[in-house]
């Protein structure tokens, strides 16, 4: 049986939504990010509850918390049926609203991928010389010559 080919090229199957997920929870960063703050009501359709609470989860995970330790993520729980949202503020003064009424949370955290986390510094590897002598101490010192 033969693998269908797509319009885009692809010649094997998506791996799933799971995997899809978990890519792009893995390329989250916050370095390009002031503040996050999450708002939503919690009375509101179940969907959307559950959209913005799963989005919440992956955003507060400690391995992501730790890109950028300056920023600081904000939870606004309200009760006067507003629509759920994320408002970013932005290292350059700029803001980008997130309205996830009928965003899955793929699409959001492809959506904050490419606009938050491409804005994060890059940063440069320094290599470092090390002398003969710090390599060896380094090693757990000089190496003993059998008698």
């Amino acid at each position: 049986m033969a693998l269908p080919f797509t319009n885009w090229g692809s010649v094997s199957r998506s791996a799933g939504l799971l995997s899809a997920l978990g890519k792009q929870v893995k390329l989250l960063n916050y370095g390009g990010a002031d503040r996050i703050t999450v708002s939503f009501d919690p009375f509101t359709e179940k969907q959307q509850v559950f959209t913005i609470r799963s989005i919440l989860s992956y955003l507060n995970q400690h391995k992501r918390r730790i890109t950028n330790p300056k920023c600081a993520l904000r939870t606004n729980i309200l009760c006067d049926r507003s629509l759920p949202s994320v408002h970013v503020q932005l290292i350059d003064g700029s803001e980008v609203l997130f309205k996830t009424e009928n965003l899955t949370t793929l699409e959001f955290l492809t959506n904050f991928n490419h606009m938050v986390s491409a804005k994060a510094p890059k940063k440069q590897e320094v290599a470092v010389v090390l002398t003969k002598a710090e390599k060896a101490a380094a090693v757990g010192g000089a190496k003993k010559k059998w008698k």
